[in-house]
């Protein structure tokens, strides 16, 4: 699935592409976007971040944005809160539209497991 964010007139856009393995894991992910370096480096950073350390999707909704800003550098990032957790953002509400669209196709891993009669 491919999902949008941002907007180029606010510093930045991007197209998070999730594949899920329907078990709250990655099978993959990828990113295009066009923007300032904070809002790419911050979205090549925590996609990568998500790689190297094999994040769950739940791993990552529960992400805090004040730390992910820390990490990244406040005072490099100075008053471009919004460009530097554009790709943390929007990575979220792909995964919540992933979990949405398993749940509503019965695939998710949230689905409830009948009982065996």
């Amino acid at each position: 699935m491919s999902v949008p964010g941002g907007s180029p007139e606010c510093g930045g856009s991007v197209v998070v592409y999730l594949k899920g393995d329907g078990n709250g894991r990655f099978e993959d992910l990828s990113f295009t976007g066009e923007g300032d370096t904070i809002s790419m480096g911050a979205t090549s950073i925590i996609v990568q971040k998500v790689h190297d350390e094999g994040l769950t999707m739940e791993e990552v909704l529960a992400l805090d944005y004040d730390e992910f800003v820390e990490r990244l550098g406040r005072e490099l990032i100075g008053s471009r809160t919004r460009n530097a957790t554009l790709g943390l953002s929007t990575l979220k509400y792909a995964i919540q539209k992933y979990r949405r669209d398993a749940l509503r196709a019965g695939t998710g891993p949230e689905r409830p497991v009948a009982e065996p009669a």
